[in-house]
């Protein structure tokens, strides 16, 4: 009597056809825990970087860094860096460092990349795969109009709404620092956004459209017609304003005054969205004032 050795070719594809399904199913899955895990990561990132926030107000009088240092070279901690952001400058006091050879030219203002990854959100563009890190088309938004606007206004001379100290922030624990940033797409239908490219990485030109443009500088969620800064100081309109980036799965990473990070929706932040996917002007301040209330942002003229 003869006995079957091996598997026919029947059972063969069967064999396979089970594990082609089972790899199906464990696809998304391995997918969404990379996400969350980048997620964690960046949340991580943010209370170190928001710990380095505080430390340079203790060591400045209580002041609170400035979106962006005014005309010059500044001393970061590790060298000399032309108009420093906000988290670069805070390198001075934390000992982290956003550049490792920090440019002191204006040549290499907008063009420099940060390569200290504490400072970038590890969720790259979800097109290209770029790492947001660009000097000025980055991936951390700064709460700047109410916690430190260095530009000038027009009608005082003075600087719109720096320095402040951090003493006068009555809310702590609910009042942002920084958040994922999208920069100026978000006032764009989300079907007229751009991927983050190798021309926003290199900060050479300016895409208005594109994910991350002027994303170091995050606006709060209402704006003043005519009054209100943007992060884009050559284009203050609604269509170029910059919101949160929810980068992870639907969500934005925010870090607040206390130190500590969570991740909020738009819409808990106060922002308003559009049918289209654009943020609305006509949001909520409260989470960005430091007062609690809805104020306005201090005003450029």
């Amino acid at each position: 009597m003869k006995t079957r050795s091996g598997f026919t070719m029947i059972e063969l594809l069967v064999v396979v056809g089970i594990i082609f399904i089972l790899i199906g199913m464990l696809l998304p899955a391995i997918y969404v825990a990379k996400k969350k895990s980048k997620g964690t990561l960046c949340m991580s990132n943010m209370k170190q970087v928001a710990v380095g926030f505080t430390m340079y107000a203790d060591d400045y009088a209580g002041y609170m860094v400035a979106g962006r240092m005014p005309s010059g070279a500044y001393d970061v901690g590790n060298g000399s860096k032309f108009r420093p952001r906000w988290y670069a400058q805070i390198g001075i006091s934390a000992k982290m460092y956003a550049f490792s050879n920090p440019d002191p030219l204006a040549a290499g203002d907008n063009t420099q990349r940060v390569d200290n990854k504490i400072f970038v959100c590890p969720q790259a563009d979800p097109v290209t795969a770029l790492d947001r890190d660009n000097g000025r088309n980055f991936s951390y938004g700064y709460n700047f109009q109410f916690l430190g606007n260095s530009r000038i206004n027009s009608s005082t001379s003075r600087y719109i709404g720096w320095p402040r100290k951090i003493s006068s922030v009555k809310k702590l624990d609910s009042t942002v620092v920084f958040a994922d940033c999208i920069g100026t797409a978000a006032g764009k239908a989300e079907s007229a956004r751009m991927p983050y490219d190798a021309i926003m990485q290199g900060g050479t030109a300016n895409g208005d459209s594109k994910n991350g443009n002027h994303a170091w500088a995050l606006d709060p969620p209402r704006l003043v017609a005519g009054s209100s800064d943007y992060c884009n100081d050559s284009s203050r309109a609604p269509a170029s304003r910059s919101a949160p980036y929810a980068v992870h799965s639907k969500l934005a990473n925010i870090a607040f005054l206390d130190g500590h990070v969570d991740a909020l929706s738009l819409e808990e932040q106060g922002y308003v969205l559009k049918s289209d996917g654009a943020v609305d002007v006509n949001g909520n301040n409260r989470m960005f004032s430091g007062t609690g209330n809805d104020d306005d942002p201090p005003a450029i003229n």
